[in-house]
C-alpha cells in the first residue's frame, strides 16, 4: 500500500473521531441541559420534622396570625315596628298649609300613638328639639361615616338626651300626636337621614344598609 493512501486512511479516521467526539459532547451537554431543566421545576423538599403547621389561606405569610376577614356590615333596624310608608322623599301635596306641591325632604311611616321608636344605627344622641307648634319634638342621632338620623313627632324616652350613647335597636321614644304642616296626616313618625350635612332619601339609607 502507498504511502499516500496511509495518509489518507488516516485523515478519514481522524475525521470520524472528531466527528465522534462532537457526537458525544453535543449528547451530554443535551443531557446535562434536560437534567437542569428538570430540576429547576421539580418542587422543594424539605426536611419533615413530624410537626405540621396549617397555612392560613387568608394570610399565608404569617399562619400564627390567622386573622380572616369578617362581614362588618351593619343592617339598619326599622325606627317603627311598622314599615307602611305614607310618604317619601319627593314632591308632595302639602296637606295642612296652602295644598301646593312641596318637597318632602323626609320618610313618613304610619304608627299608632304610643309605638315604640327605636334607633336605627348605634350612635350619639346630637340633639333633642322641642317646637310644639312646628315639628313638636324631633331626636337627632349622629352615627359613624357621617350620617345622622332624625325622628320627628315623638315622646322622648325617660332619661335620654343629649350626648346620650344608644345602640341599633334601642328604644328612643314613642310615636306621639304630630303638629304642625303635618298634623292631618295623623299619628306617624317622620324619618329624616343626613350624610356628610346633605339630606338624603331614607329608602336609599335603608337600602344601602341592608346590603
Amino acid at each position: 500500500m502507498s504511502q499516500e493512501k496511509k495518509t489518507h486512511k488516516r485523515k478519514v479516521l481522524f475525521r470520524y473521531l472528531i466527528l465522534a467526539a462532537c457526537i458525544l459532547l453535543i449528547a451530554a451537554i443535551t443531557v446535562i441541559t434536560v437534567c437542569a431543566v428538570n430540576d429547576w421545576f421539580q418542587p422543594r423538599l424539605t426536611v419533615d420534622s413530624g410537626v405540621t403547621t396549617p397555612v392560613d389561606p387568608i394570610n399565608p405569610d404569617d399562619p400564627d396570625k390567622p386573622d380572616k376577614p369578617t362581614d362588618t356590615t351593619v343592617t339598619a333596624a326599622n325606627p317603627v315596628s311598622n314599615m307602611d310608608v305614607t310618604r317619601d322623599y319627593s314632591f308632595n301635596r302639602d296637606v295642612t298649609l296652602s295644598g301646593s306641591f312641596r318637597f318632602h325632604t323626609a320618610m313618613d311611616m304610619a304608627a299608632k300613638v304610643g309605638d315604640r321608636v327605636v334607633a336605627c344605627l348605634d350612635g350619639t344622641v346630637e340633639e333633642i328639639t322641642v317646637n310644639d307648634k312646628l315639628t313638636a319634638t324631633t331626636i337627632t342621632i349622629a352615627h359613624e361615616g357621617g350620617v345622622k338620623t332624625r325622628y320627628r313627632f315623638i315622646n322622648v324616652k325617660e332619661g335620654l338626651k343629649k350626648g346620650s350613647k344608644v345602640k341599633r335597636g334601642e328604644q328612643i321614644g314613642t310615636v306621639a300626636e304630630p303638629t304642625g304642616n303635618e298634623f292631618k296626616q295623623g299619628p306617624h313618625l317622620h324619618f329624616e337621614v343626613e350624610k356628610n350635612g346633605k339630606l338624603i332619601d331614607p329608602a336609599e339609607f335603608l337600602e344601602i344598609a341592608d346590603k
